[in-house]
């Protein structure tokens, strides 16, 4: 009779920890994209920005920002548990998020990435978050319910962004770089007469299509693999 039940009990655990383990794969499969489960990058890397409240700001007030990013991302990394990593890259990846909201007049935006460049590759993760960051600007730059200020940070992220990654693609044949411009050039971008004027007054930006300077780049590109052939 005990062994009976002890069976009884081995049976209903077994069956209990498939079913446990079956609910977990079917729902963690449906939630994961291919980024978050490969290389650390979430979908959105924090809060928006304002490309016109960073633009007053000089390069003592961005750099105590940026290097407050990086140091709550060693803090991460130091971390005992698995998901330091994870944390580590998405504080770098709003440092460098925050470096690109801000137009680049004045030649900043090389300089500061210098505080980040070093410690994203370090988890291998430099290009995958320039793509995570370039995929959000053009999901924020496409959506016309989202407020003007967010649409107009982030033509001035992709601007910068295909402005400092252009001569990898050219010059160094970057497969990764050369992949962000191929979808900000497939994004088929429309500015709306609104943006334009925002970015006009409070500015005085002359607005530029991000999709029409990816396809230049591309166009380059393309000419230079020629005459290499």
């Amino acid at each position: 009779m005990q062994t009976l039940i002890v069976l009884m009990l081995v049976v209903s655990s077994l069956a209990l920890t498939a079913c446990k383990s079956g609910g977990k794969s079917s729902g963690s499969g449906s939630t994961e994209t291919p980024q978050e489960r490969n290389n650390l990058i979430p979908a959105q890397f924090g809060p928006n920005f304002k490309y016109n409240e960073l633009m007053i700001k000089d390069y003592d007030e961005m750099m105590t920002m940026v290097q407050d990013l990086v140091k709550k991302s060693q803090t991460a990394t130091s971390k005992d548990d698995t998901g330091g990593e994870g944390e580590a890259v998405e504080w770098l990846g709003r440092a460098t998020k925050l470096i690109f909201s801000r137009p680049d007049s004045d030649n900043m935006v090389a300089k500061l990435l210098n505080e980040v460049r070093r410690e994203l590759q370090g988890f291998n993760s430099y290009e995958d978050t320039f793509a995570g960051i370039a995929d959000e600007a053009i999901r924020n730059a496409s959506d016309k319910n989202t407020p003007v200020s967010v649409q107009s940070t982030a033509l001035v992220i992709l601007e910068n962004i295909l402005r400092e990654i252009r001569p990898s693609v050219i010059n160094s044949n970057n497969q990764a770089f050369l992949r962000i411009v191929e979808r900000v050039a497939d994004a088929n971008l429309k500015i709306t007469d609104e943006v334009r004027k925002d970015r006009r007054l409070r500015g005085m930006f002359l607005t530029k299509n991000p999709s029409d300077e990816a396809k230049a780049i591309l166009k380059t590109y393309q000419a230079q693999n020629k005459k290499k052939k």
